[in-house]
């Protein structure tokens, strides 16, 4: 369960982005630059660059704003519908992004949809970093720790960011959304990063909601972000609200302990002592979608346990990955069983009754029968999060 460090600057939210001259043709993303104005909005600076748009912090009468500038379609007609639709009905919430208002804007790529909201901090990516790899987290003082692996966040502030990620999401799926793509990078930070270590206070909201649908929509594509993908969206069965939920234990893990629950990532090389299936020859590119589900199956199998034949052999895919008897169809000799308790007690020294509440607080989220996962109601009055500091 070891990740390895990375090189982090306490300033990386202001990192600079900047555009591939690639990036602009017919139907593609604004070529923007500092001091362009879309109507009385004067961008500032491009704050970020995805695979369909771009976004700015930008001015407007003294006051800042983020703008969302989404790419153009070749047919002249506008990318970002959905979102604004999705974020129209659900109107106001403390813990979602607040639509401001929408703009049009041309460039000579095509037509450009401008989502206006408000400007906030970093999102929860940097945010996890930077208390990973700082002094801020307290955690990790005690001498007692002193052969613990360094731990995120502080316990407190984890269970108020878990509790405003479930009251958000309460939010969504009420209205009748499923996000769909719950992950750090869209879990924006209202407060400044200094409040936040000073204070452990902090306010913040779900954002890019350019995949929702509605809860009514049957669907069995793959969606969301690998590391935070649900078994039944490997598997191609209809999924529901349960992704989300699932998502969201893979982020209080991650908080908590600053490492993905399921990092694929770690065993490329040693998938080569897989005893059946799969030589090593074929585990040889980590960009092949198939061979990461594989690998995330395996790692949901060894730290959850195992699939039921019964729920998950009408996957459209499920053959791919099972046998007849509904075994892995290789064995990950490479992996060995570790429950998520085990880990916390034994590799990040948490007292056993705290590894114990957070455990069951945890498989609530994570069941591997979407069926059996709580639902936002249940989790927001668990116990993990009881006692949790307003």
């Amino acid at each position: 369960m070891i990740t390895e460090p990375y090189d982090f600057k306490l300033d990386e939210e202001e990192e600079e982005h900047t555009f591939n001259e690639h990036e602009f043709d017919k139907g593609g993303l604004c070529p923007l630059e500092a001091d362009d104005t879309i109507k009385s909005y004067t961008m500032i600076k491009l704050l970020g660059i995805g695979s369909y748009s771009s976004v700015w912090r930008a001015k407007k009468n003294n006051d800042l704003y983020a703008i969302k500038v989404s790419k153009a379609n070749k047919d002249d007609e506008t990318v970002g519908n959905n979102e604004v639709k999705i974020l129209r009905r659900l109107g106001n919430h403390n813990n979602i992004l607040q639509l401001k208002e929408v703009l049009y804007h041309k460039s000579k790529n095509g037509k450009h949809m401008c989502t206006v909201v408000d400007n906030l901090g970093c999102d929860l990516h940097v945010l996890k970093r930077l208390f990973k790899y700082s002094d801020y987290n307290s955690d990790n003082e005690s001498e007692d720790n002193e052969n613990a692996l360094v731990r995120c966040m502080p316990i407190d502030l984890s269970k108020k960011i878990t509790y405003q990620i479930l009251d958000g999401l309460k939010h969504m799926h009420d209205k009748g959304i499923i996000h769909t793509d719950i992950k750090l990078e869209n879990i924006l930070v209202e407060k400044n990063i200094e409040d936040i270590k000073n204070n452990k206070d902090i306010n913040i909201k779900l954002c890019d909601f350019g995949t929702s649908h509605p809860t009514t929509s049957k669907c069995s594509y793959s969606v969301g972000t690998i590391d935070y993908t649900a078994p039944e969206c490997i598997l191609g069965l209809p999924y529901g609200k349960g992704i989300d939920i699932w998502a969201v234990g893979c982020i209080v893990f991650e908080l908590v302990t600053g490492i993905c629950l399921f990092d694929y990532r770690r065993y490329y090389d040693d998938a080569s002592d897989c005893s059946s299936g799969y030589s090593s020859s074929e585990f040889d590119d980590e960009n092949d979608k198939t061979q990461i589900e594989f690998l995330l199956l395996c790692l949901m199998k060894v730290i959850l346990g195992g699939f039921p034949a019964k729920v998950f052999k009408k996957g459209k895919y499920y053959e791919n990955y099972f046998d007849y008897k509904g075994r892995l169809r290789f064995k990950p000799t490479f992996l060995e069983e570790d429950e998520i308790i085990n880990v916390l007690i034994n590799e990040f020294k948490f007292e056993n009754q705290d590894a114990a509440e957070l455990n069951d607080f945890l498989l609530k989220l994570l069941c591997i029968d979407p069926s059996h996962r709580a639902g936002c109601n249940t989790l927001l009055s668990d116990k993990w999060l009881e006692d949790r500091a307003e």
